[in-house]
């Protein structure tokens, strides 16, 4: 029931980006699902730029699990920024952020990521 609930939110999710496609978009957020998952296809089908791995290839880009009162490192990659065409080229830098403790504890069980853009007006 879950990886179908899972193939069912992507492909959701595709038919309402369609609705974008015309314009520059970003698709982010925690998909508990790594990279390898069948059920990301339609997203990569769709030409959506993972940008974690568009700037960092040999990276592992690790951003979850751990835990929020006893930190720990990351071991899974499940949460992405994917970018569509009109934002291609344009993304300059994508970093993990959150990983430090503040006062021995971590905002999330997740590290969060960052992205920066360098857009040109012509």
């Amino acid at each position: 029931a879950r990886v179908q609930c899972l193939i069912d939110n992507v492909q959701e999710t595709v038919a309402y980006m369609r609705k974008t496609e015309f314009s520059p978009s970003l698709l982010a957020g925690d998909f508990n699902a790594t990279p390898d998952n069948p059920a990301l296809d339609p997203i990569v089908a769709f030409n959506l730029t993972d940008e974690w791995t568009a700037l960092h290839p040999n990276e592992s880009g690790f951003t979850c699990c751990s835990s929020v009162t006893n930190p720990t490192p990351a071991n899974r990659r499940i949460d992405y920024i994917w970018a569509n065409n009109h934002l291609n080229g344009f993304a300059v830098d994508i970093q993990i952020i959150g990983e430090a403790p503040v006062n021995g504890l971590l905002g999330s069980d997740h590290y969060g990521l960052a992205i920066t853009f360098e857009l040109r007006i012509e």
